[in-house]
């Protein structure tokens, strides 16, 4: 029999839900109870989903050789050092700020890219 992909298994939020394991899947349903705004909310699935599709693979940000894929600002990107991307803006009137968080990484490119059309 043919093991369908992770990318085939995981087409909604539900089926990352369904795929995770018991810990993962608690502290999911325990961060959402109370106060969350829709962001918030989805921030943390956006967590579950990342850490569903990676199958176990956890960034090692002591490993220079090792990548890191990500998406920012619908571009792939990877790195082997940086454990958060910031890019930082100033204009002599105020000044802008954005970071990327380093839950977000993906095992493989082409992971990091369905996650990122898909979801």
């Amino acid at each position: 029999m043919e093991t369908l992909s992770i990318m085939d298994r995981v087409k909604t939020f539900e089926d990352a839900l369904a795929l995770a394991d018991e810990k993962t899947r608690a502290e999911y349903l325990k961060s959402v109870e109370g106060f969350n705004t829709p962001d918030e909310i989805a921030y943390k699935k956006l967590k579950l989903i990342t850490k569903v599709v990676n199958e176990g693979w956890v960034a090692d940000y002591t490993d220079f050789t090792q990548r890191k894929y990500y998406l920012w600002g619908g571009f792939l990107y990877y790195g082997a050092v940086s454990e958060l991307l910031y890019a930082y803006c100033d204009f002599s009137s105020g000044g802008a700020s954005v970071s990327v968080g380093s839950r977000l990484n993906f095992k493989s490119r082409e992971i990091a890219e369905y996650v990122g059309n898909h979801f």
